[in-house]
């Protein structure tokens, strides 16, 4: 009896201990350019970065010339819904390249096709502006702060 009230007492405080962890941490850090650029070349290549985040930052290498310029780098940040001082869903227009009424994952993102291929409802690869705003009306819009 004695041992079960003292693994319970763990249990207990170990759930306490997280939960003030979690209320306590810290919003995820957005890096600068600057502070990703090690060397100060004026480009981050992969080696000035952990893997998994130059998983996601090589998205940015327009010209795959394996290296992100600071302008790459910014188009990217500005690219992307709900980051930086674009933070407005992208309209459909605004992700159809080249105007012909669907997109398709050429067009956007890996990160935002993987999302946007769920409205794909009749599976051809592509999305039109019909699938796209059913899917939309389907995902509530979340409150503002």
């Amino acid at each position: 009896m004695r041992t079960r009230n003292v693994w319970l007492a763990a249990l207990v405080m170990s759930l306490a201990m997280g939960t003030v962890a979690r209320a306590n941490a810290q919003p995820r850090q957005r890096f600068t350019f600057e502070q990703l650029d090690k060397n100060g070349d004026g480009k981050i290549v992969a080696s000035e970065v952990p893997a998994w985040s130059w998983q996601r930052l090589s998205q940015a290498d327009t010209n795959k010339d394996n290296a992100v310029t600071k302008a790459e780098f910014e188009a990217f940040r500005a690219s992307r819904p709900g980051r930086g001082a674009n933070r407005a869903r992208p309209t459909f227009e605004q992700l159809d390249k080249n105007g012909d009424g669907k997109i398709v994952a050429s067009e956007v993102p890996s990160w935002v096709w993987q999302r946007l291929s769920q409205a794909d409802t009749n599976k051809d690869n592509a999305v039109t502006k019909a699938e796209f705003e059913a899917r939309r009306a389907q995902r509530p819009r979340r409150a503002k702060p």
